[in-house]
């Protein structure tokens, strides 16, 4: 076993201790962060909305576990992790709970935006990591390409 995979085992292990909140509760910590005017307040609202999310960052990690098997990137899992988890607190401390779309009559959960959050930070980590240059609309094109490769490594050889 590699220093990464018990790092990573490590971190999963530690996550799990948060529990998870009721929708209820984070509808509540949103608002807190929002409106109040103590950042102590603040400060412990963002904090447990932040622990309660933390497998979030697990979560978004797994879309991009092909991109990490290939040889050409220099970033880890718990590189892409840490990055996730700035962007979680970012996402705590930025969002708008009342925020509403067109399509949507709902308010956007705080899940769909931090998601949202972390995975473009992962994928701007991944960017900054490439030893070539590779546009943003690229991206796409190459998971594809990946997913086809992993499903047809049988056949190739």
């Amino acid at each position: 076993m590699t220093s990464t995979n018990i790092t990573y085992d490590r971190y999963l292990k530690d996550i799990s201790r948060y529990p998870r909140i009721s929708r209820e509760r984070e509808d509540k910590l949103c608002k807190i962060i929002a409106s109040s005017k103590k950042d102590e307040y603040v400060e412990a609202a963002v904090d447990e909305l932040v622990r309660a999310n933390l497998r979030l960052v697990i979560h978004c990690v797994k879309s991009f576990t092909s991109f990490l098997r290939t040889s050409s990137t220099s970033i880890t899992v718990m590189d892409l992790i840490a990055e996730g988890n700035l962007a979680l607190v970012k996402a705590a401390q930025n969002f708008n709970p009342g925020y509403q779309t067109e399509e949507h009559s709902e308010p956007i959960r705080f899940s769909a935006y931090a998601c949202k959050c972390i995975k473009n930070a992962m994928r701007k980590a991944f960017r900054k990591a490439r030893f070539i240059h590779i546009p943003d609309h690229h991206y796409g094109y190459w998971k594809q390409i990946k997913e086809l490769s992993d499903s047809h490594d049988d056949e190739v050889s």
